[in-house]
């Protein structure tokens, strides 16, 4: 596999959907449909709905280790996208790919 890319979609839910409802439903029905299972050119290994505090953009980010060309997730996502758009969300196209160059984590036990 290559190193992980990230892929970020702009959600737009409906304005009558409040925020504690669509944090639910992305939750509990449309994370859960996505495809988290290795293929042939990579897989999705995380996935995050990040938001401001006005609560009127999302962004879902996707983490997905695999082959550069192959992160558009046409079976992998497709059960989601129906949910959302079911939901009358409005979804973006996909943002540019953007790969880790640094990060740090935070540890309990740091090393000596």
């Amino acid at each position: 596999m290559s190193d992980p890319w990230f892929v970020v979609y702009e959600l737009i839910p409906p304005p009558e959907m409040k925020q504690k409802d669509f944090v639910g439903f992305v939750q509990e029905e449309v994370l859960p449909a996505v495809k988290m299972q290795s293929t042939r050119v990579g897989m999705i290994v995380e996935l995050h709905l990040l938001t401001t505090y006005a609560a009127d953009k999302y962004i879902l980010v996707i983490k997905w280790d695999g082959l550069e060309t192959a992160a558009t997730f046409p079976e992998e996502m497709a059960d989601a996208w129906r949910k959302l758009e079911s939901s009358g969300t409005l979804i973006s196209a996909p943002s540019n790919f953007y790969y880790e160059v640094a990060t740090r984590v935070w540890s309990a036990h740091p090393s000596p």
